[in-house]
């Protein structure tokens, strides 16, 4: 890699630290380490999963949003 490329990618890094940061708790909570989610990303499509959610927040909402989308389709 290029100097350029490194210094690029630390100030991208940055940028998103500060974005999270100014969601606040949410987005602290539904912020997961992207190693973490390529493995999860691969072991999921190893076992021919169509979909994926990482994090225990994640999930959460997942799971408090399914009514209001049915509720959605519906109308």
């Amino acid at each position: 890699r290029s100097e350029y490329e490194i210094k690029s990618k630390k100030l991208e890094m940055e940028n998103m630290k500060e974005s999270i940061a100014s969601m606040g708790l949410g987005g602290k909570l539904s912020c997961t380490d992207t190693d973490k989610v390529a493995k999860i990303a691969l072991k999921a499509l190893k076992r021919k999963k169509k979909n994926v959610v990482t994090g225990g927040f994640n999930k959460f909402l997942v799971v408090i949003g399914k009514p209001f989308s049915k509720a959605f389709l519906a109308s």
